[in-house]
């Protein structure tokens, strides 16, 4: 969108006033968050300003940005192909695709737009453009901040990668589970697969990478599991019921939940995620997020396994050696092991109780406290966005005397999903050459 050309708003930022163009400023501190969006949001080509504070005790300034129509386009997959040289000094090119949310454009597929863009079409896309370009070995798709979407473009998805098969179980209150297959017979991609989850992967990002893990398509890697959304919502507007015709417009909507989401081993995806082969540690598995802390969240349960075939090579008899691998290359990774530490320690301070009162150890944990926010701040808010010429900002403008520079860590877990990969690679390669 128009904020992230212009590069001046960044995560973190608060912000403190909104105005309409050379309105009076209106101040937003504890107003409601869809107030705040209220007042940002408006029609296209008109200027909003918003006054922001980059730091504790930083001076405010304004940053002006003009409305611009969200494209779906700025949200879409992207992918790029990267050669990753080995250890043995043999060079891979392998595939990588950022999957920001299951999306489609519905109209457009109704009406047979050859270009109506949707999740499946472009992925679908992207992998044939470099199996032809660059002849790739293999795909890490990253799900990572995909909070979901469309659970038709989940299931198409997921249909690029096996043959045929159930792929999620959907039951209402009083029914039996509805069962959700891939419609389309035969692969379109049988490329060995990685797959990257966080904490903030969510529902329709869940029932993929369940569905991949129940059938042993690919290894999974990521935090200790993922958002844990395993329910249906529907909304119900008040006044189309019958009781409330005769009210006045405007009175308002009910959300409810209708239905749970299943995979197809049985188990929800509510509460507990999708838990990968392999974990990597994470901040965000210290921090306060997840559908489990939220009011009156259903509980997990599970319902009867689906019986189905697996008919490829199923990655389950490569996964324990692939980790142990990770395992080794991890731990001789000086850099990891520093931001390892840093979690643990971070995960010590969000668990204590007590606070000193002795003023020389508050300073020294508020200097501690604005070093974690600058690490977490590099790692949680992580820019996965397509690389693209973005309008050039001047560094040094806004910037107060207290501000420091933003940190750049490496994103580990990216680098070793592809190091996971090839080792994936050569255990196939390997079986089939011995038959």
């Amino acid at each position: 969108g128009p904020a992230e050309k212009g590069g001046e708003l960044k995560p973190n930022d608060l912000i403190s006033y909104v105005s309409q163009g050379d309105a009076e400023p209106v101040d937003v501190t504890n107003m409601p968050l869809h107030k705040v969006v209220r007042l940002i949001r408006g029609e296209i080509g008109t200027e909003v300003r918003l006054t922001v504070i980059k730091s504790r005790g930083a001076i405010p300034h304004v940053i002006s940005i003009f409305r611009e129509k969200i494209k779906l386009e700025d949200s879409a997959a992207w992918g790029e192909v990267k050669t990753i040289k080995l250890p043995n000094n043999k060079v891979k090119k392998l595939a990588y695709i950022y999957l920001p949310s299951f999306y489609a454009d519905w109209e457009g597929l109704r009406n047979n737009d050859p270009n109506a863009k949707s999740t499946t079409r472009d992925v679908k896309k992207l992998i044939e453009k470099m199996q032809k370009e660059d002849n790739i070995e293999g795909l890490v798709l990253d799900l990572r901040g995909n909070g979901g979407g469309s659970l038709e473009e989940s299931i198409s998805l997921t249909g690029l990668f096996i043959p045929k098969g159930p792929v999620v179980q959907v039951r209402y209150p009083g029914r039996k589970a509805t069962i959700r297959k891939d419609s389309d017979k035969g692969f379109a991609f049988d490329l060995p697969l990685v797959v990257m989850i966080d904490h903030n992967s969510a529902s329709a990002s869940e029932i993929f990478a369940g569905a991949i893990k129940d059938y042993s398509r690919g290894i999974i890697i990521g935090d200790k599991r993922t958002h844990g959304k395993g329910t249906v919502q529907q909304v119900l507007r008040l006044e189309n019921m019958e009781q409330l015709k005769k009210m006045k417009p405007g009175a308002g909507a009910l959300k409810f939940t209708m239905a749970k989401f299943y995979r197809i081993s049985g188990h929800s995806t509510q509460i507990k995620g999708v838990v990968p082969d392999i974990i990597m540690d994470s901040f965000f598995d210290h921090m306060k997020m997840g559908e489990h802390l939220l009011p009156n969240a259903l509980e997990w349960d599970e319902i009867d396994k689906l019986s189905y075939e697996v008919t490829f090579a199923s990655t389950s008899k490569y996964t324990a050696r692939v980790k142990a691998n990770s395992a080794k290359r991890l731990e001789k990774n000086a850099e990891w092991q520093k931001l390892k530490k840093q979690i643990a320690l971070f995960a010590e301070r969000k668990s204590m109780k007590n606070l000193s009162l002795n003023k020389d150890a508050r300073i020294k944990l508020r200097a501690e406290d604005k070093k974690w926010s600058k690490v977490t701040t590099a790692v949680v808010f992580r820019d996965r966005s397509k690389p693209k010429n973005k309008t050039v900002v001047d560094k040094d403008k806004n910037k107060d005397e207290d501000e420091e520079e933003e940190l750049e860590i490496p994103d580990f877990m990216n680098i070793e999903a592809f190091f996971i990969l090839a080792d994936l690679i050569h255990y196939i390669k390997t079986d089939k050459a011995a038959k």
